[in-house]
């Protein structure tokens, strides 16, 4: 069974992604800030990460410069994002994500199918 760490401040939200993903089976753990984030992850290796980026107290690119020299080389990070820049995605790679996707645009069964694909994706 794959663990997967939410790190998003939007309640709502969390709990929605939560939901979808321990009702397809999967070990949720989560984070509403990068910094509780940092503290889960220094605990659990996840098989996934799924990161947004615009949160108090440490945002995700924070998150992501911190975690950088510790992520396990197994540990993919998904980062969420409302912005469709082309800036947010170089930025995301430069960091060491596996991923960046639009999540506003993201249903249930894409959300699914987004997880099943980077667990069967090689590092």
């Amino acid at each position: 069974m794959a663990t997967i760490l939410i790190i998003e401040d939007d309640a709502p939200l969390q709990e929605a992604y939560s939901f979808i993903l321990k009702t397809a089976g999967y070990e949720v753990v989560s984070a509403y800030n990068g910094k509780e984030g940092l503290e889960q992850a220094k605990k659990t290796v996840f098989d996934i990460i799924l990161l947004d980026i615009h949160m108090p107290i440490m945002n995700g690119w924070e998150f992501l410069e911190k975690f950088q020299t510790k992520k396990p080389p197994t540990t993919k990070i998904i980062v969420f994002s409302n912005m469709v820049e082309p800036d947010i995605q170089k930025q995301a790679d430069t960091l060491g994500a596996f991923r960046s996707v639009l999540k506003s645009s993201m249903t249930p069964s894409e959300m699914l199918r987004l997880v099943s694909g980077t667990l069967d994706a090689e590092t």
